[in-house]
């Protein structure tokens, strides 16, 4: 499985798991509340406390409705003795179910209290009792009605007296019309705080139950928003983990592949920046690796390219002084018979063969040259300081030179071959010079920046085409008269043994650049070994 497939399911699943747990965690507390919202016995017991109160009530409204009734009917509330309603609510309250009797007749504004025992207030009780209506099928049911004061809970229920009477007419002769003469108030103690134990018993019940639908609601809706909330989540956690899985698997995936061409003549995909830490140290890590990888090839194939330079400047060095034997043995043999001509002769003679040693002696230079480039003599390295050198060469310019040194106040010493070193010096300074017939300004300038010391003389000649500029390094390649074409060559392996550079840039016009690069980490190891 590929390092993306993992992360993006790593950071799904570390998305989803906690709305999970904490789903779960939520589903069990709601699942014993909802397991107390619908308990069988909790429910049986408000109910059947609610019956018993209600059988209480009920019994105590039957018995005051029909005594009610009776005395509605049997007995005479209308007449001209004031004594006549309070014998019957005297009578009334002989009954053990009767707790209060009162006599009310209508008032122009409501109720009238004629008589009540034991004695209410008579303002507040006119008021108490609804006034009823009447059509012409009968009257209005009574209904029971609460009163509750200091001495408790007071059930009342009211009857109303009718007097019927004829309203006939033409047209409906026989038509009858109830009017209200009285009202007869019944009532029966049922103990302090009855009513309202009975309306919490019923709200309670009411509610209980409302809690059992509210339980199942709760449980539909939890699992609509977890089904909402798990499709959320698993939408964002996917485009989450989708982002992090590329942005960390990318750069490696990029890594891995340019590790895979390392070495070959592709080159890997841009390793894109990444704000992870590891990653980017990882991936600067390999660039460096890379850089200095081709670094190591580039002096390889120098290296392999001065070698073969090497064994061709040996073979034309031994050729040349194979040559040059017999050439130098012809002379003497020359300069012997050239006394012999004849006196006008001789001069003629005589030139012709200082021309021959002339020519040889060249070829023998030459041929010294070659010797030299393919045999250096090995270094004897020390601890030198490179403004030395540089201060030490810049003062053997002829006066027709002007030399600008630029250097840095401080610079390490490196383990090099202090003559070795002169010498390079010696040649680029020359062919500066040279360059630019022997007057002008050549500027030298050494600087110490990351991994390198670095000296560049720049001289303000001619310049080189493109075309020169490629094959100045090339050994016996030369564009003076005379030359060797081995002082650039040598320059070059000498910077190849030290595991230095050379590099030139050029332009017509413009003057050249030769630039010379030590490398600090030879002479750090050095100074390490000699610590140690």
């Amino acid at each position: 499985m590929k390092l993306r497939t993992r992360l993006f399911l790593l950071f799904l699943v570390s998305g989803v798991v906690p709305l999970l747990l904490l789903t779960v965690a939520g589903w069990a507390p709601l699942r014993y509340q909802r397991g107390l919202w619908s308990l069988p016995s909790v429910e049986s017991a408000l109910e059947a406390s609610l019956r018993s109160n209600r059988r209480l009530v009920d019994r105590s409204l039957r018995t005051l409705e029909d005594l009610g009734q009776v005395s509605a009917s049997t007995m005479s509330w209308v007449s001209t003795d004031p004594e006549t309603p309070r014998s019957n609510l005297s009578q009334l309250l002989g009954d053990p179910a009767v707790d209060f009797a009162g006599f009310l007749v209508p008032d122009p504004d409501g109720w009238e209290v004629r008589s009540a025992t034991p004695p209410l207030p008579p303002e507040k009780l006119a008021s108490f009792v609804p006034t009823p209506s009447a059509s012409a099928e009968g009257p209005q049911r009574s209904r029971p009605l609460r009163w509750t004061d200091s001495a408790g809970d007071l059930l009342l229920v009211p009857t109303y007296v009718w007097s019927i009477q004829s309203a006939g007419t033409a047209d409906d002769p026989v038509r009858t019309t109830p009017e209200t003469i009285g009202c007869v108030l019944l009532g029966t103690r049922l103990g302090t705080d009855t009513f309202r134990d009975l309306d919490e018993t019923s709200s309670s019940l009411f509610n209980y139950r409302r809690f059992g639908e509210l339980g199942d609601l709760l449980a539909v809706a939890q699992v609509v928003i977890l089904v909402f909330a798990l499709t959320a989540s698993l939408a964002v956690s996917a485009l989450l983990a989708r982002s992090v899985a590329r942005r960390i698997s990318s750069p490696v995936e990029d890594l891995v592949t340019a590790l895979s061409v390392v070495g070959s003549e592709r080159m890997g995909p841009p390793l894109l920046p990444t704000r992870i830490p590891e990653v980017s140290r990882i991936q600067d890590a390999f660039l460096l690796m890379r850089s200095r990888l081709a670094e190591y090839e580039e002096r390889a194939r120098e290296s392999e390219r001065v070698q073969a330079s090497q064994e061709t400047a040996r073979f034309v060095a031994h050729e040349i002084r194979n040559a040059l034997t017999p050439v130098t043995a012809g002379i003497a043999v020359l300069e012997r018979r050239v006394e012999s001509l004849p006196e006008e002769s001789r001069p003629q003679g005589r030139r012709a063969l200082d021309a021959i040693r002339r020519e040889a002696d060249r070829m023998a230079s030459l041929a010294a040259s070659f010797s030299e480039y393919a045999h250096l003599p090995p270094p004897s390295p020390e601890w030198i300081d490179l403004r030395d050198v540089i201060r030490r060469v810049a003062g053997e310019t002829p006066p027709s030179v002007e030399v600008r040194v630029e250097l840095p106040e401080t610079a390490p010493r490196l383990f090099l071959d202090r003559d070795e070193v002169e010498r390079l010096l010696r040649n680029l300074v020359k062919n500066a010079t040279e360059a630019m017939d022997n007057a002008g300004e050549i500027d030298i300038r050494l600087n110490v920046e990351d991994r390198w010391a670095t000296i560049d003389i720049l001289d303000h000649g001619p310049g080189m085409d493109e075309k020169t500029l490629r094959q100045a390094l090339q050994p016996g390649y030369t564009t003076k008269e005379g030359g060797s074409g081995l002082g650039l060559a040598l320059v070059r392996r000498s910077m190849i043994r030290y595991g230095g550079k050379l590099e030139m840039q050029s332009e017509l016009g413009n003057g050249t650049r030769v630039r010379l690069r030590f490398p600090l980490e030879a002479s750090e190891s050095e100074r390490e070994s000699d610590e140690a």
